[in-house]
């Protein structure tokens, strides 16, 4: 008996597919951080989700959220740690789903600390 599903030349009878996916969230590593002029950005991968619960707790960043498309179950519990240093800036937290990304922008008071240099 063949196996249509991993025969990739004969794809449940549609022929070869052609995979090419270009994304900071890959499926192995379903978020991505990078730094803003006001703190950090943190994209988290929520396909097939439209909104999302994000909370702090325990010094991580939770976002969790769930829906059900066509009797099919889309779930997703991702938890972040956060650094003590992010936690002790960190002024406020924004979020919003588009197009299957969760964009979190933790805003950060940056503060500027003058080092005294000395010769002695």
């Amino acid at each position: 008996m063949s196996n249509i599903f991993y025969d990739m030349d004969n794809f449940f009878g549609f022929g070869k597919p052609d995979f090419y996916f270009n994304t900071p969230c890959k499926d192995m590593r379903p978020s991505y951080l990078s730094e803003t002029d006001n703190g950090y950005r943190i994209l988290v991968k929520c396909l097939g989700i439209a909104e999302v619960d994000v909370t702090l707790k325990d010094k991580c960043l939770n976002v969790e959220g769930k829906n059900q498309i066509e009797k099919s179950n889309f779930n997703t519990k991702v938890s972040i740690p956060i650094s003590d240093d992010v936690l002790a800036s960190l002024k406020e937290i924004t979020y919003r789903v588009e197009c299957g990304i969760a964009v979190i922008n933790l805003i950060c008071e940056r503060k500027e600390q003058e080092i005294k240099i000395k010769k002695i």
